[in-house]
């Protein structure tokens, strides 16, 4: 991820901030990536983190990039180390790694999908989410 070029990024999961809660297969799949204890601190929360505190819990995996130019040429570099291995070899070892989150994503589908909509559908949400997008929608006019 691009630090400051052209500006500082920011990435996390703003689905509480909004009045949302965050469905489950996206907190075991934060968790997984960060810990247990970060989704348990910042996903509550919503909050957004400047590309250092990404990098710092793991969310990304290198951020210190100068230009974009430089991002992608990592990209490459990695895409090719990976081409190297055996694509069979690499697919079922993707499967197995990824085996329980696909299962718990596939177990609480029909209720995480029935959460959001209950929530967002809920007049706090309605309103926030009615506030960013007139935000954004004035960014854009910019």
């Amino acid at each position: 991820m691009l630090g400051g070029v052209p500006k500082p990024g920011t990435i996390g999961l703003n689905e509480v901030a909004v009045g949302v809660p965050v469905p489950h297969w996206l907190v075991e799949l934060f968790a997984d990536i960060t810990s247990r204890r970060h989704a348990e601190r910042l996903l509550p929360v919503g909050k957004i983190m400047s590309v250092e505190q990404a990098t710092d819990i793991g969310l990304v995996d290198k951020s210190d990039f100068k230009s974009q130019e430089e991002m992608e040429e990592w990209v490459v570099k990695n895409l090719i180390l990976r081409s190297q291995a055996p694509r069979s070899a690499q697919t079922e070892t993707m499967r197995v790694i990824r085996l329980n989150f696909l299962n718990a994503f596939r177990a609480s589908e029909e209720e995480d999908v029935a959460n959001i909509t209950r929530y967002v559908a809920e007049e706090e949400a309605q309103s926030i989410l009615k506030a960013q997008l007139e935000k954004l929608a004035s960014k854009s006019k910019k």
